[in-house]
C-alpha cells in the first residue's frame, strides 16, 4: 500500500489546474498549494475539493448494525480507515472487481485500475475528436495512412508507428502525410518554404564538397 510520501512523488505528474485535468480527461490535479486545512494534496478536477479532506470526512462514516458501510464491506471499510490514518489514498480490497482488480480509492471505493482505463478511453476519444475537427480525419483514416506509408515518415523513412505527426498545409489546410517529429519540426522552422529548403540543401552540399 502506498504511503503519503510516495504519493507526493506522483503529484508532479498531475495537471496543475482543474481546467487542464478536465481537458485531459483526468480526475485529479495538483496545484502545489495547501488547502484551508493545510493539506498538500491533489484536488478533484470536477469540484476543486481537496482529496485528503474528502478522505478524512468520508472515513468518519460509521458502520451500520449489520457490520457494513453503505459502499463497502466491514473489512474493506476498516482497510480504508487504516489507509487514511497512514496517509494513503488507496487500499487493497478483500475481493476483486468484475475485471479482476483489487486497488480501491479510500474516498469513493471505486476501482483504481478501472478508473485509469476509463480515463484513458476518454482521453483517446477526446484526441480523435480533435483530429477530426482539425484535419477531417477519423482514427481509421489515420491508420490507413500509416499502412500506406509502411509506418514510416514519408521524408526520412524512420519508423513512426506511434510518434507520428499529421502534416498539413497551413494555407490550404490540406493534409499532406504523416511525419516523424524531426521532419515535422524542420518543415515548420523553415516556414514551409521551398526556397529556404533549396538554399539549405545547397549550403550543405557546398560545405560537404569543401571538406571532402
Amino acid at each position: 500500500m502506498a504511503k503519503k510520501h510516495e504519493f507526493h512523488q506522483e503529484f508532479s505528474k498531475l495537471p496543475a489546474t482543474g481546467f487542464r485535468a478536465r481537458e485531459l480527461g483526468q480526475t485529479l490535479y495538483f496545484s502545489g498549494k495547501r488547502c484551508l486545512k493545510e493539506h498538500l494534496s491533489p484536488r478533484y478536477a470536477s469540484s476543486g475539493n481537496c482529496v485528503e479532506c474528502i478522505a478524512k470526512a468520508r472515513g468518519k462514516a460509521s458502520i451500520n448494525s449489520s457490520g457494513r458501510s453503505s459502499k463497502r464491506s466491514a473489512l474493506n471499510h476498516a482497510s480504508a480507515l487504516a489507509a487514511i490514518d497512514d496517509g494513503a489514498l488507496e487500499y487493497l480490497a478483500d475481493a476483486a472487481c468484475p475485471h479482476g482488480h483489487y486497488r480501491r480509492y479510500v474516498t469513493t471505493n471505486n476501482c483504481i485500475d478501472c478508473d485509469v482505463e476509463s480515463r484513458a478511453k476518454r482521453t483517446n476519444k477526446t484526441r480523435w475528436a480533435r483530429v477530426q475537427k482539425l484535419y477531417g480525419l477519423s482514427e481509421f483514416d489515420v491508420t490507413q495512412m500509416l499502412i500506406n506509408q509502411n509506418c514510416q515518415c514519408v521524408i526520412c523513412n524512420v519508423e513512426i508507428k506511434k510518434g507520428y505527426h499529421i502534416d498539413h498545409c497551413h494555407s490550404t489546410k490540406k493534409v499532406r502525410g504523416l511525419l516523424c517529429q524531426k521532419c515535422n519540426q524542420a518543415i515548420g522552422l523553415l516556414q514551409e518554404s521551398e526556397t529556404l529548403f533549396l538554399k539549405a540543401s545547397q549550403y550543405i552540399e557546398k560545405h560537404n564538397a569543401t571538406t571532402s
